[in-house]
């Protein structure tokens, strides 16, 4: 048997709204100006995996009416 999940890291400076993260697995949506955005997070989970490699740091400039919204995998898994 496999132990993994996904998981999501978020560091959010409210001075500036610089989103930084680091996700494993599920994506980030943010909703920008009605419009939706898709961040892929990295295709690997935590955990033993067959290509293991650094997580990428990505980060997102949000502006105060920016909608933040991310997913688990607890229930459909």
């Amino acid at each position: 048997m496999r132990n993994r999940m996904d998981l999501a890291l978020y560091c959010l400076d409210l001075e500036t709204n610089m989103l930084s993260f680091s996700r494993a697995g599920n994506p980030v949506f943010i909703i920008k100006n009605g419009e939706l955005e898709t961040i892929k997070g990295d295709r690997q989970p935590i955990g033993l995996h067959k290509k293991m490699k650094p997580f990428a740091k990505r980060e997102y400039q949000l502006e105060d009416e920016d909608k933040l919204y991310t997913l688990s995998d607890g229930y459909s898994d």
